[in-house]
């Protein structure tokens, strides 16, 4: 699924001043349930992106105009990377009905179900700054009944193995 790691942009950059991520917070939520996945990362977590992967990710905005003016707008020190641990962070609070129902749902090929990725971003707060130190933002990804069959029923049988490793 998401596990890291992503690559983030330093966000509201004064200009000549870099100012990194100090922390990041990612949930993920299917169906409107509770967040089925939440990871938090500090420190060793958050690395600046090397050479390499920096000429890599460059190059891979070079066929989008619009891609390419929003990358020309960062230099190397403002990208990060964000290494993710596979393991949630957060206790699953759904309840058993809710959990099955779930799960029926991602092993129906009768609906559409919305996936929500969220994340959040903290920095370091600066004398100058008039703006939070925590930003964030979410995106909705649709699970297609057929398109996405293979990946709803991964994650069927991940909430399955859930339910079988916390016995009631």
């Amino acid at each position: 699924l998401i596990w890291g790691p992503l690559v983030l942009f330093a966000f509201g950059r004064a200009v000549g001043e870099i100012n990194p991520p100090i922390g990041a917070t990612f949930e993920l939520e299917i169906g409107g349930y509770q967040p089925l996945f939440k990871m938090s990362v500090t420190d060793t977590g958050l690395v600046p992106i090397n050479d390499q992967k920096w000429s890599k990710l460059s190059s891979s905005f070079n066929r989008d105009p619009v891609a390419q003016t929003f990358i020309n707008g960062y230099d190397q020190q403002d990208v990060y990377i964000v290494n993710l641990n596979g393991n949630s962070t957060a206790v699953w609070g759904i309840s058993p009905p809710s959990q099955k129902i779930l799960q029926n749902e991602l092993l129906s090929n009768q609906t559409t179900l919305n996936m929500k990725i969220t994340y959040y971003l903290t920095r370091k707060k600066t004398k100058t700054q008039d703006m939070d130190t925590t930003i964030n933002d979410e995106y909705f990804i649709e699970l297609h009944p057929i398109k996405d069959y293979e990946l709803r029923h991964k994650l069927a049988d991940m909430i399955s193995e859930s339910d079988e490793q916390n016995p009631k």
